[in-house]
């Protein structure tokens, strides 16, 4: 039998390992662990290579999707559609919003068979979560159509599968939401845990910024009960570099 290994996580390039550790010692020297001003460069540069208006770093790709449906206002008594092939996270954010997946079975690509999705459709359905399998994309373009048709969101778990792209659409461009989980295993990473989410929505953006910090609009202002789920500065700085050779 074939022994298949573990990702190996170390840094071998000596050229790239540097960068990483210049990138370290420059939050280091300025001190702004949180939200320092590599979170921002980040976020432009992650808006940027997906090709949509707004990206927020987050602690991860869990907290990603969990934000991104409580800013559309999924909560107790709604439903949310999803594939029953796909790591818990996915099903955990649903739960944590209060609200109750539903399966809808999958198709010969493994991602979920969009022809399955209307009919799971109710009154109380309020969102899809499509999983990208393993860098696969799903049929956004029906899936779309299908949430147009019925008045429903469309949040991408696009956790496996950054930089896939289809008709030069990147994953996570398609829905209301993107979602993005990019810890030490996922092929664009961080050196432990972090996410992003990017969308187009101009009142959504300000939610997302809200909600991932505890719900405030300033240093003194809280509007609603949320996390903290902001990404640190260190992970931000480190994948500034790795972006640059995302397509190594």
């Amino acid at each position: 039998m074939m022994k298949v290994r573990y990702r190996d996580l170390s840094v071998h390039d000596s050229v790239i390992q540097k960068e990483l550790l210049n990138s370290v010692k420059g939050v280091l020297d300025h001190g702004k662990i949180i939200l320092g001003p590599e979170v921002d460069e980040f976020e432009k540069n992650i808006a940027n290579y997906c090709g949509t208006k707004y990206a927020i770093g987050v602690s991860c790709g869990t907290n990603a999707l969990y934000l991104s449906l409580k800013a559309l206002g999924v909560g107790v008594g709604d439903e949310v559609i999803t594939t029953p092939l796909s790591w818990i996270a996915t099903v955990n954010a649903i739960v944590l919003t209060g609200a109750v997946p539903v399966f809808v079975d999958i198709g010969q690509d493994l991602n979920i068979d969009p022809e399955l999705i209307e009919e799971a459709v109710t009154d109380r359905t309020k969102a899809i979560v499509p999983v990208h399998f393993t860098g696969r994309l799903c049929k956004m373009d029906r899936i779309n159509e299908v949430a147009k048709k019925k008045g429903i969101f469309v949040v991408e778990d696009a956790a496996q599968s950054f930089g896939a792209k289809v008709n030069g659409t990147v994953a996570g461009a398609f829905g209301d939401t993107g979602c993005f989980s990019m810890n030490a295993m996922k092929v664009f990473c961080s050196y432990g845990e972090a996410g992003a989410i990017v969308t187009d929505d101009d009142d959504l953006y300000p939610k997302l910024i809200s909600y991932r910090y505890n719900g405030t609009i300033n240093k003194e202002d809280c509007h609603t009960p949320s996390i903290n789920a902001r990404i640190d500065t260190i992970q931000a700085a480190m994948m500034n570099v790795n972006l640059k050779y995302i397509s190594d």
